[in-house]
C-alpha cells in the first residue's frame, strides 16, 4: 500500500530494463521492504522472469569468500542448461589454485564471470535480502565483487534494513551492510507511509470502509511508528483480537479507548516491533513491564526512580542505569520536566498486559511518596501535587489518615491549574476519610464546582459514589448542601444518556430527594432517553381537555415556591471546619477571577503561619470560587521496616468552606428552567405555566421556537442551549451532545454526516465508558436508511429500539420502516397506536410528524378513511399545543384536501428559511399531491432527494409515483471539486459493468491486481456503492451519469 512506485523500480531491475543494474532496497525494521520485494519478485515472475535468492544464511564455510563461494554455487545450480559442471569447475579450480594465498580477487573474478556466463545463456534475476544480518566478512567480499567484478547482464536486487534514526549504531562507519550499499547503483529508501497512505491500508486489511478516527487513533498509539506498516497491522491485529472494533452500515468504527490500543503478541513480540535490535532480555523486559505500569497509574519522572532505589537497597543504581538504556536506546523519552513516557504508547499498552512482579507496584508508589515528604517536609503534595496520583496507586500502603492529608492538599494545588486532576484527588480523599466526617458534604460541593467547570461528564458522573456514601452515612433528609453534587450528578447524567431506572443510575435516588432536583430525574424520558414509557407530565392534559382549577393554582404555588428557592443565592451559612480529632487544621480560601485576592495565590497552599482565614461571603454567584487547602508542618517518619508506610500524626486537611456554586450550574438546573424543558414537549397550559416562572427576557419567542424543534427531536442538549445561550456551550462530547450534531446534520441535508454520528455515538456508548445508548440516535439514523432505500439497514437500526420508546420520532420511523416493508396495514395500525401512546404521555412536540406522515401515506393508499382522520388530529394537536409546526402539518394537509398548492409554497418558503431539508423535501411530495399538474414538483422533489444524499430513489413511493408520470429518476450531473471523474475511473466503470474480473482488468490497464483493488475501493467509496454488482446496476439506471457516463443503455444505442 502507497508502494506503487517503489515496486514498479524494483520490477524494472529485476526485468532488466531499469537504469540502475544493482539496486539496493533499504529502509528500517518493517517498513515494507519484504512486502515490496515479495510483491514485485511475483509481478516479475508473471511477466517471465526467472529469479533466483542468494542463499546466504546456509552457505557452508567460513564467513567471507568461502561461504560466498558455495551460496553463489548453490544459484548456478538453479540454472539448468548443460553448463553446469563448467562453471562450478571453473569458481572451484580458482579457489583451489589461490588455497593459502591472497587470492581473493581471484575467486571473485573467476565467480563474476561464471555468474555473466549462465545470465547469457539463461537470462535471470538474483535476490539478496536481509543484508544487515550478513556476517560482516561475506558483506565484505560480496560488495568487492560486485563493485569491482560486476557480473555482465545480471540484475541485482538487494534489501537492506537500517536502523532507526538516531539508534545506536545506525550511523557507524563499517556496519556489515556499508560496503553493499557503495556497489549499488541506486539506493531506494523505503520512507514511512505518508498520512493519507495509512487509512487506504488500514480499510485494505479490514476488508471493510473505516471512519477516519480508525486509522487516526492507531497512528497516534505509534507515534513515531505511525507511518511504520509493520507496526500499523500489528495494532490493527490486537484491534480484532481485543474486540475492539465494530461494524456498522458496513463500515468500521473504534469501540477501545485510546490506552486501549496496544502492539500484538507477547510483551516479547511487541518489543520487536517497537524496539528492533534491542536485545530481548528477561530483565531488560521485565523492567519496561514494571515502568509501563508505573507510568500509566501516575506521572513518573526521573527524581522518582532514585527514590524507587532508597526503599529497597541495591536497587537504585540498577534502576537509573536501566532508564538510562532504556532513553538511549529511544524506548523512553523524557520532557523538560523529566516527566518519562514511551515513545510508543502501543508498546506501553502491550507490556501492561503482563502482569508486574511480585513484588508488586503499590510498593513502588508508596516508596516514591514516602522517600518525596520525607526530602521535602508535608508541603510535598501542595509543591508537587503530582503526589496524589502515587498516594492512590498505593493504596492501603499508605494509611488513611496520611493518605487524605496528602490528597486535600494536592487537590488545591490543583484547583486553578488542573481541575480535572483536583476532582480526581478530592474525591480519592472521600475515599479514605470517614464516613462520619464533617466537612464530606463540603468537599462534595467543592469538587462538584470544579467538576462542572472543566472536568467534564466523567468527573461529574465520579461524584456518584462518594454522593450516595455520604447520604447513605447520614441519618434522616439528605443535606440541602448535596444540591450541587446531586445536580452536576444529574446533568452529566442527562448528557451521557443515563436513565434513571438504567444502568450506574443508583445516585438517580439521590437526586429525587433534594428539592428542586426531582425535576431532573424525571426530564430524561421526555426527551427519549432509556427506553422506558414517561408518565404524563404534571400540568398537561390530554387534547380536547381542560386544565382544572385546582391544577392551575398547584402550578401557581410551585412557581412561588420555585422563586423563593431562586432568591436564596447564599446557601447555608459557611462556618469553620470542626476541629475535633483534628488538631491544628486551618482552612483557607482563594477567590475566584473576579475576587479581591491576589491571582498569585490561585492553586498554592496557606501558610501554617496565617492567623485567621477569610470566609466565602454569601454572595450572588457572580464568581467562581475555587477552594484550597491549609496545612501545618510536621515531622516524618522513616520508611520503617519491610512495607510499613507510615507519615507523622498530624491534622488533616480541611477544605476551605464551600464556595457558591457557579452562575452557570445555577442557571442550568433551576427548577423553572427545568419545568420549561419539560412543558415545551407538551406545550399548551402548562409550557405558558412556566414560561410565566421566568423573567419576561428568559423565553422569548425566539428561544420557543428553538426549544421547539429541538424536544421535537429529542434534542436535549439543543433544548438546553436554546434556554440557555451562551451558558450551556460545554464542548464535552457527550452522547446529548453528539446527538444534536447529529440532528443539525439531518436537518441540513448532510445525511452521510448525520449516519457517521449515529455510528460514532454508537461506538462511543460500547466503549470503556459510562454512558447510555441513544435510542433516538438509532431512529434518526433509521429513518435516513430508509428514505435512501435500504430497508435492511434501516430495520437493523430501529431492532435495537425497544417498543416502550414512544416519543414521536419513534413512531414517525416505525410507520415509514412498516411502510416500505410492504405492510400497510400494520403501519397504519402502529401508526396510530404510537399516536394513542404519545398523547397519554404528553409528549405533542413532533407528533405532527407522525400525524402527517399518516396522511401522507393515507393519500398514497386512497384511504380516505386514514387522511380525514389524521386532519382531524391536526386540529386537536395545533389547538392543543400551538406549536407552529403543528400548524405547518396542519397547513400541507389542507391544501392536499383542497387542492390548492398555494399555501404549499407558503410553507416550502418557511423551510427554505429555517434551511430544514426534509421539510422541503415532504413539502415537494405533498404539493406534486395538491397540483392537478404534479410532474414539475415530483421533478424538483426528485433532485432534492439526490442533493440529500438518497441512493434507490427507485424503491421510494416518490420514485414510484414520478415513474408513473413519466419521469426519469436519473441523477442530475453533478461535479466533484476535481473537474470530475477522472479517465481510470471512467475505465473501471466500464469494466466492472462488462463483468471483467481484477486480473483482467489488471492486464487491460498494465498494473497488479493490488492496485486495481486499490483503484476499485476509491471508487466504491466515492460512488457510494457497496460491490461490483451495485456499481453495474447504478451504471445501467443512470445513477453514475454524474461521472460522465451515460446509462449503459445510451452507450450501447451509440456503439451500435
Amino acid at each position: 500500500m502507497g508502494r506503487d512506485d517503489e515496486v514498479s523500480a524494483v520490477v524494472e531491475t529485476l526485468s532488466g530494463v531499469g537504469h540502475a543494474r544493482t539496486l539496493a532496497l533499504a529502509g528500517v525494521a518493517g517498513v515494507g521492504r519484504t512486502a515490496v520485494l515479495k510483491e514485485a519478485w511475483r509481478i516479475a515472475t508473471g511477466d517471465g522472469v526467472k529469479v533466483l535468492r542468494l542463499a546466504w544464511e546456509s552457505a557452508e564455510g567460513e564467513p567471507g569468500v568461502p561461504a560466498l563461494v558455495h551460496a553463489v554455487c548453490q544459484v548456478l545450480v538453479g540454472i539448468r542448461d548443460g553448463r553446469l559442471p563448467v562453471r562450478i569447475t571453473e569458481i572451484r579450480r580458482a579457489e583451489l589454485r589461490t588455497a593459502g594465498r591472497d587470492g581473493d580477487l581471484t575467486v571473485l573474478s573467476t565467480m563474476s564471470r561464471m555468474l555473466a556466463d549462465a545470465a547469457h545463456y539463461v537470462p535471470f534475476a538474483l535476490v539478496i535480502d536481509d543484508c544487515e544480518r550478513m556476517p560482516a566478512p561475506t558483506a565484505s567480499a560480496l560488495g568487492l565483487m560486485l563493485r569491482a567484478f560486476r557480473p555482465a547482464g545480471l540484475p541485482v536486487v538487494m534489501a537492506y534494513g537500517l536502523e532507526a534514526p538516531g539508534h545506536p549504531g545506525s550511523e557507524a562507519p563499517g556496519h556489515p551492510g556499508s560496503e553493499l550499499l557503495a556497489a549499488a547503483d541506486r539506493v531506494l529508501d523505503l520512507v514511512p507511509l505518508t498520512e493519507g497512505d495509512v487509512p487506504a491500508l488500514v480499510e485494505q486489511w479490514l476488508g471493510r470502509p473505516t471512519e477516519p478516527e480508525v486509522a487516526q487513533a492507531v497512528m497516534r498509539s505509534l507515534g513515531p511508528l505511525a507511518g511504520n506498516p509493520r507496526a500499523l497491522l500489528s495494532v490493527l491485529g490486537a484491534l480484532v483480537e481485543d474486540a475492539g472494533l465494530l461494524e456498522l452500515d458496513g463500515r468500521i468504527l473504534l469501540v477501545s479507548g485510546q490506552d486501549a490500543l496496544r502492539l500484538g503478541g507477547t510483551a516479547a513480540e511487541a518489543c520487536r516491533v517497537a524496539c528492533p535490535g534491542l536485545p530481548l532480555e528477561e530483565e531488560v523486559l521485565v523492567r519496561m513491564v514494571v515502568f509501563a505500569h508505573l507510568v500509566a497509574a501516575a506521572e513518573f519522572r526521573l527524581s522518582d526512580v532514585q527514590d524507587m532505589g532508597e526503599w529497597t537497597p541495591g536497587k537504585a543504581v540498577t534502576n537509573v542505569q536501566m532508564v538510562d538504556w532504556l532513553v538511549t536506546h529511544r524506548v523512553l523519552t523524557v520532557d523538560r520536566a523529566g516527566v518519562l513516557a514511551f515513545a510508543v504508547p502501543a508498546f506501553a499498552a502491550a507490556l501492561r498486559t503482563t502482569p508486574p512482579p511480585s513484588l508488586g507496584l503499590p510498593a513502588s508508589h508508596a516508596g516514591i511518596v514516602t522517600s518525596t515528604v520525607g526530602r521535602m517536609g508535608l508541603a510535598a503534595s501542595a509543591d508537587q501535587p503530582r503526589l496524589a496520583e502515587h498516594v492512590v496507586a498505593a493504596g492501603e500502603l499508605i494509611e488513611d489518615e496520611n493518605a487524605a492529608r496528602l490528597l486535600l492538599t494536592a487537590a488545591g494545588a490543583y484547583a486553578g491549574v488542573a481541575p480535572g486532576r483536583a476532582v480526581r484527588a478530592y474525591l480519592a480523599a472521600l475515599r479514605r476519610l470517614p464516613t462520619d466526617y464533617p466537612g464530606r458534604v463540603r468537599i462534595l460541593r467543592t469538587a462538584a464546582v470544579l467538576a462542572w467547570s472543566a472536568a467534564g461528564p466523567a468527573g461529574m458522573l465520579a461524584l456518584g459514589e462518594p454522593l450516595c456514601a455520604t447520604v447513605d452515612a447520614g441519618p434522616g433528609a439528605v443535606s440541602a448542601g448535596l444540591a450541587d453534587p446531586a445536580t452536576a450528578w444529574g446533568l452529566a447524567a442527562l448528557y451521557q444518556h443515563i436513565w434513571a431506572d438504567g444502568e450506574g443510575a443508583e445516585p438517580w435516588r439521590v437526586v429525587r430527594r433534594l428539592p428542586g432536583s426531582a425535576e431532573l430525574a424525571e426530564l430524561g424520558s421526555r426527551y427519549g432517553i432509556g427506553p422506558a414509557m414517561p408518565e404524563p407530565h404534571r400540568g398537561t392534559r390530554a387534547m380536547g381537555a381542560t386544565a382544572p382549577q385546582a391544577d392551575r393554582d398547584r402550578a401557581a404555588g410551585r412557581a412561588s415556591a420555585a422563586a423563593a428557592r431562586l432568591t436564596d443565592a447564599g446557601g447555608p451559612e459557611p462556618h469553620a471546619m470542626p476541629a475535633a480529632g483534628w488538631p491544628g487544621a486551618v482552612a483557607a480560601t482563594v477567590d475566584g477571577p473576579t475576587g479581591g485576592r491576589d491571582p498569585a495565590l490561585m492553586g498554592t497552599a496557606a501558610r501554617p503561619d496565617a492567623a485567621e482565614t477569610d470566609m466565602w461571603p454569601a454572595g450572588d454567584g457572580s464568581t467562581d470560587g475555587i477552594a484550597v487547602v491549609a496545612w501545618t508542618e510536621a515531622g516524618v517518619d522513616g520508611p520503617g521496616d519491610g512495607l510499613s508506610y507510615g507519615l507523622a500524626r498530624g491534622p488533616v486537611w480541611a477544605p476551605a468552606p464551600e464556595p457558591p456554586s457557579p452562575a452557570r450550574l445555577r442557571q442550568l438546573a433551576s427548577p423553572a428552567r427545568l419545568r420549561l424543558l419539560a412543558a415545551v414537549v407538551s406545550g399548551g397550559d402548562a409550557l405558558r405555566a412556566a414560561r410565566a416562572d421566568l423573567p419576561p427576557d428568559g423565553s422569548g419567542d425566539r428561544v420557543l421556537e428553538s426549544m421547539r424543534t429541538a424536544a421535537g427531536y429529542g434534542d436535549l442538549a439543543g433544548a438546553f442551549a436554546a434556554v440557555l445561550e451562551d451558558w450551556c456551550h460545554t464542548g464535552w462530547g457527550s452522547v446529548a451532545e453528539r446527538y444534536r450534531a447529529m440532528v443539525s446534520a439531518y436537518t441540513a441535508g448532510r445525511w452521510d454526516e448525520a449516519l457517521s454520528c449515529a455510528r460514532r455515538i454508537e461506538a462511543y456508548v460500547r466503549g470503556p465508558r459510562v454512558a447510555g445508548p441513544s435510542m433516538l440516535a438509532r431512529v434518526l439514523a433509521a429513518e435516513i436508511h430508509c428514505t435512501s432505500g435500504e430497508q435492511q439497514r434501516a430495520l437493523a437500526w430501529l431492532g435495537q429500539v425497544p417498543d416502550t420508546v414512544v416519543h414521536p420520532l419513534g413512531g414517525w420511523v416505525r410507520l415509514g420502516v412498516r411502510y416500505r416493508s410492504g405492510n400497510p396495514d400494520e403501519a397504519f395500525e402502529g401508526g396510530w397506536r404510537d399516536v394513542r401512546r404519545a398523547r397519554e404521555s404528553g409528549l405533542l412536540e413532533g407528533l405532527e410528524r407522525l400525524l402527517g406522515r399518516l396522511f401522507q401515506y393515507g393519500g398514497y393508499e386512497d384511504r380516505p378513511e386514514v387522511t380525514h382522520r389524521a386532519v382531524s388530529e391536526l386540529e386537536a394537536l395545533y389547538e392543543e399545543s400551538a406549536s407552529p409546526r403543528a400548524g405547518e402539518a396542519l397547513l400541507l394537509a389542507q391544501s392536499v384536501l383542497r387542492r390548492d398548492p398555494d399555501h404549499v409554497r407558503e410553507v416550502l418558503d418557511l423551510a427554505a428559511e429555517r434551511g430544514d431539508k426534509p421539510l422541503r423535501l415532504l413539502c415537494l411530495e405533498m404539493g406534486a399531491m395538491a397540483d392537478k399538474a404534479p410532474e414539475p414538483w415530483l421533478a424538483a422533489a426528485v433532485e432534492e432527494a439526490y442533493e440529500l444524499g438518497v441512493r434507490h430513489i427507485e424503491r421510494s413511493p416518490l420514485g414510484h409515483w414520478a415513474r408513473a408520470h413519466g419521469l426519469s429518476l436519473s441523477a442530475p450531473r453533478r461535479r466533484t471539486a476535481g473537474g470530475g471523474a477522472s479517465e481510470l475511473d471512467l475505465q473501471l466503470v466500464e469494466l466492472v459493468s462488462d463483468g471483467a474480473t481484477n486480473r483482467q482488468i489488471a492486464v487491460r490497464l498494465a498494473c497488479s491486481e493490488k492496485t486495481v483493488e486499490q483503484h476499485l475501493t476509491r471508487l466504491f467509496r466515492r460512488t457510494g456503492c457497496r460491490s461490483r454488482s451495485e456499481l453495474a446496476a447504478a451504471r445501467l439506471d443512470g445513477r453514475l451519469d454524474w461521472l460522465g457516463l451515460p446509462p449503459d443503455s445510451q452507450r450501447r444505442r451509440r456503439t451500435a
